[in-house]
């Protein structure tokens, strides 16, 4: 048997065998994988939505999750994170 063939048989027992934050990484790295994202096809925007998606259900707020730009084609995805008071930066 192939090297690769038992690689493919060994995944989803390992996967099975894994955390349930493992097997929450494997459907979230599925998923994106599965958007077509390459240039010149119109599925960009499904991808970044995709990610917005999991950002608002990881606890982001959803002002805090945005699509910006010309169309929405064009757009990216931004995500701000707050930082705590630590971060601040301190007038000299």
């Amino acid at each position: 048997m192939s090297a690769s063939l038992l690689g493919a048989q060994a995944a989803p027992t390992i996967a099975a065998r894994g955390s349930p934050a493992r097997a929450e990484e494997r459907a979230i790295l599925s998923e994106l994988v599965s958007i077509d994202s390459s240039s010149h096809t119109p599925r960009l925007p499904r991808l970044a939505q995709a990610v917005a998606r999991r950002m608002r259900v990881a606890g982001f707020a959803a002002a805090d999750v945005q699509m910006l730009g010309p169309t929405p084609a064009l757009s990216a995805l931004v995500v701000r994170s707050g930082g705590g008071a630590s971060g601040r930066r301190r007038s000299s």
